[in-house]
């Protein structure tokens, strides 16, 4: 095991607060740190747990069978937490993002900075769940290939995007998935005040779900024949779904969105409408699912 301090990568300078390079079963717990968190170099069997990190995000470079396992990551400029390969281009696999909240990635230079709150660009069984994001310029969680990374595997569940487009936080997309290519991409029971971007589709889709989500959907034009979906909560003008099992909604009832609340009010249209039987077990809270007569779309289940 290492533990230093160096750069995320050549294009982010923020200084690692933790960084794990080349370890075997070795879990980090209830700290707190000034800068990045860092699974990389060969490191296996790497768990971090409860870390809240000021002026910093994670990040996964060659690295396997690593969770980050709640606490918070953010209050940065001009950087993003990623799951990205190495400079040799040897992949990530088996990475977890469970209950932990990413916010505040801002960029007050968003012509030469690309900045989202998580970019997931490498990785085979990577699974983001229970996860609250907001205040992310640009998009709270992109998903895409560059150069000779490779995408499988790949489950976006439970999660709360909480980031609203305006002049102040500029997240148009809430959910960006940029390739066109995918094998194995299961997006279920996620609730957006923002647009999730669908797969583009035009080099193949093989096994990519959207079921049981809350999200606006601006057109049906959005809606991709390769995607199977399911019991998903449209919401907004625009009309139409994309699928006779989804429907369309006026609002989604969320508890208070303005304070990146998202859990269904009374009455929303999300509660019984989710996918009878294909659901996360637990909700973002970690209860059972379900507790009425169906399960409820999005990451939140009431009774």
């Amino acid at each position: 095991m290492v533990v230093g301090s160096k750069p995320l990568t050549t294009k982010t300078q923020t200084s690692a607060g933790l960084d794990v390079i080349g370890s075997t079963a070795v879990s980090f717990r209830d700290l707190s740190i000034r800068g990045d968190v860092i699974a990389e170099g060969g490191a296996n069997g790497v768990t971090f747990q409860h870390l809240v990190s000021d002026n910093g995000n994670l990040g996964v470079y060659h690295a396997s069978n690593i969770t980050f396992s709640g606490g918070s990551y953010g209050n940065t400029n001009r950087y993003k937490s990623e799951i990205y390969p190495d400079g040799s281009w040897q992949h990530n696999a088996n990475i977890t993002v469970t209950g932990v909240t990413i916010h505040d990635v801002r960029s007050d230079d968003l012509a030469n900075y690309h900045v989202e709150g998580m970019l997931i660009s490498d990785g085979n069984g990577v699974t983001i769940n229970g996860n609250t994001f907001y205040n992310n310029d640009v998009f709270d969680l992109s998903i895409g290939v560059f150069g000779n990374a490779s995408l499988a595997n790949i489950t976006v569940e439970n999660n709360f995007f909480a980031s609203s487009a305006g002049p102040k936080f500029d997240s148009g997309f809430s959910l960006n998935t940029n390739t066109t290519s995918w094998n194995g991409l299961n997006v279920r029971n996620n609730s957006s005040i923002t647009y999730m971007r669908h797969p583009v589709c035009s080099g193949g889709c093989s096994n990519v779900r959207y079921s049981g989500n809350i999200s606006p959907l601006p057109s049906v034009s959005q809606c991709v024949s390769a995607v199977t979906y399911r019991d998903n909560v449209w919401v907004g003008a625009g009309g139409g779904v994309c699928n006779s099992s989804d429907i369309r909604a006026s609002g989604p009832g969320f508890v208070n969105p303005g304070a990146h609340d998202l859990h269904l009010s009374a009455g929303s249209p999300a509660i019984n409408a989710g996918a009878p039987t294909d659901y996360p077990t637990t909700d973002i809270d970690g209860q059972a699912r379900p507790m009425g007569g169906a399960p409820d779309a999005g990451a939140d289940e009431t009774r």
